[in-house]
């Protein structure tokens, strides 16, 4: 089964269509604080706009010119997202654990939903990583 899907995705037709579905998706997620807040900033005085055109602006050459330099930094950017995301999730967790005020108060279904989340993730960057296209430039 596993076979059957790296040589499915080691065609270049169904690369490029994976990309523009990533490029479709990062646009849905990113909607709202592009279109109300394009000039608002994150809690490290990103913009928003930023963090959103700099991911699209690869997928979408990505999809235009599928090589193996651009595939290394969607596959890089994604990889490094996730590690950020899981340091955030396991560091706040160790902060409030020793704050009663801000105690956490996790019940089964929250950690479900983190468990899958991650587990999502997991799997779309195992996707990318096998979706790594022939051409070097």
């Amino acid at each position: 089964m596993i076979r059957k899907i790296k040589v499915i995705l080691a065609k270049d037709l169904i690369q490029r269509v994976l990309f523009g579905i990533g490029l479709i998706l990062w646009t849905f997620i990113n909607w709202n604080g592009i279109i109300k807040n394009p000039n608002s900033e994150t809690s490290l005085g990103i913009a928003n706009i930023t963090l959103y055109l700099i991911p699209a602006i690869i997928l979408l050459i990505q999809i235009i010119r599928n090589n193996k330099i651009l595939w290394g930094l969607t596959f890089g950017l994604f990889t490094i997202y996730i590690l950020t995301s899981l340091i955030m999730v396991i560091s706040n967790a160790i902060t409030r654990s020793g704050n009663h005020v801000k105690a956490i108060d996790w019940n089964v279904t929250q950690l479900i939903q983190i468990f899958v989340f991650f587990g999502v993730l997991g799997i779309i960057d195992w996707i990318i990583y096998q979706s790594k296209p022939s051409r070097l430039i």
